[in-house]
């Protein structure tokens, strides 16, 4: 249904598997948190991890050849790029 360009959806929530393969039209990726619940216990996302689910944002071939990536709390942008 979102990628569907009739649809009235604007908006998709995902957890981190968006970045496993997923071909979507989306311009922009903002992270609530840079943290998951991996079975056992709730530990931070990896760098690889993070640029993988990044990179749904702004695909070539998409409607959008340039994605926009952003944090809710600012701290975890550093966190993200370190």
């Amino acid at each position: 249904m979102f990628n569907d360009a009739t649809s009235e959806f604007d908006v998709l929530v995902a957890c981190d598997v968006i970045g496993m393969g997923l071909n979507l039209n989306i311009s922009r990726i903002i992270f609530s948190t840079l943290k998951k619940f991996d079975g056992f216990e709730f530990r931070d996302l990896t760098v690889p991890e993070i640029k993988q689910i990044a990179g749904r944002a702004g695909r070539y071939g998409s409607n959008f050849s340039v994605g926009e990536v952003t944090c809710i709390n600012a701290g975890d942008l550093f966190q993200a790029y370190c």
